[in-house]
């Protein structure tokens, strides 16, 4: 949760691909995956405006902002005519719980899933 999270400050937030100075490894890809795999890896942050925990990575601080496998997508996880017509406040736990609902993030998450899987089949793109 950010609200516990960034109590230590931003610049002590690290995104799960960081390599810490001590040698332990990232999280993410995981260690266990193939190169091929790990090259397609990337870490889709889907988030609503209008969703009170939802927010976009990059900006938090240059660890975030500098890594090419984070990727940020704004999407209306409530919906873009409830988005654009109804208040703020009556759109927080819509836009919180729906995100498998949103067309965006179910293409984007089965394409994600389709390029792992098969990510040893073809060789990877830089």
């Amino acid at each position: 949760m950010p609200l516990f999270t960034f109590t230590f400050g931003p610049d002590r937030v690290y995104p799960i691909t960081h390599d810490f100075k001590d040698g332990r490894q990232p999280a993410f890809p995981g260690h266990g995956l193939s190169p091929a795999t790990r090259a397609h890896a990337k870490w889709i942050n889907f988030f609503s405006a209008n969703d009170l925990l939802g927010y976009p990575l990059k900006p938090l601080n240059s660890a975030y902002g500098n890594e090419p496998r984070i990727e940020d997508r704004a999407v209306y996880s409530e919906g873009f005519l409830r988005a654009m017509l109804l208040p703020r406040y009556t759109n927080v736990m819509r836009a919180h719980l729906r995100y498998w609902q949103n067309p965006t993030v179910i293409k984007e998450s089965a394409a994600l899933i389709a390029r792992i899987i098969t990510a040893d089949d073809r060789p990877a793109k830089g």
